[in-house]
């Protein structure tokens, strides 16, 4: 997740880099004073939040906040202050680009809790459909898999809420003609389930929030990239291993 940080004092931008060093997760760019390059940035970058100091010298934080939505309607604004803030004005002006205050000097759990609600604000959105039919949703989209099995192998993943489902278990549900000394084929003939090793090979860096419809089969999924990962990993065993899709 790309950021930006603006403060005309050097030190606040110091003590920002310090606590995010260990998160793999955020990149900060740091501008101190250079307004017009940090709206050159914005530009050129696709930025999740801008981190500002609400009083600087050459302009006020409300009024560059303004200039990076012009840029960046959907950037959210975070304001670096050591000052009391009349906070409910500046929400009405900046409305749904406001995201949260930061007071200085730095509270650690403070900033790293800002950041991680902007990560989790990130994330997109997983859910499945499991009445009258399947479907997989990503951000209110229905996902369109490639081949009818993959679905059918997230689905049976789902239907299993967690537990472990066997290749062999899977070779009968799915390919019901097939033998079942055919899983002896394929690699890593142990058992798939949730929190195994697949998730390294996981189709997506983060885990996804899921919320599943209310069903008669109600999923209890915890981390819906697995399902997917596996569903794509069998998927690809299956085609090179001649298996009917």
């Amino acid at each position: 997740m790309n950021v930006i940080v603006v403060d005309d004092e050097l030190a606040p931008l110091l003590t920002f880099s310090s606590h995010i060093l260990d998160n793999a997760e955020i990149t900060a760019n740091m501008f101190s004073s250079q307004i017009d390059k940090a709206l050159e940035f914005a530009k050129n970058n696709l930025c999740k939040a801008v981190f500002l100091d609400i009083v600087m010298p050459s302009i006020n934080g409300v009024d560059l906040a303004k200039k990076f939505i012009e840029i960046n309607p959907e950037i959210k604004v975070v304001f670096i202050t050591g000052y009391a803030q009349n906070e409910d004005k500046i929400k009405a002006e900046l409305g749904n680009n406001f995201f949260a205050f930061c007071y200085k000097p730095y509270d650690e759990r403070m900033l790293n809790g800002i950041l991680q609600k902007l990560l989790n604000d990130s994330a997109p959105s997983v859910y499945f459909n499991t009445f009258s039919h399947f479907d997989c949703y990503v951000n209110k989209t229905v996902v369109d898999f490639a081949r009818a099995k993959s679905k059918e192998l997230l689905a049976l993943l789902v239907d299993k809420r967690g537990a472990t489902l066997t290749m062999e278990e899977a070779i009968t549900c799915l390919w019901g003609e097939k033998p079942l000394d055919l899983s002896k084929k394929l690699p890593q003939n142990s058992n798939v389930k949730e929190g195994s090793s697949w998730k390294k090979q996981s189709l997506c860096s983060k885990r996804l929030p899921v919320r599943v419809k209310p069903s008669v089969a109600l999923p209890r999924v915890r981390n819906s990239v697995d399902c997917l990962t596996r569903a794509h990993l069998w998927k690809r065993v299956c085609s090179s291993d001649g298996m009917p899709a």
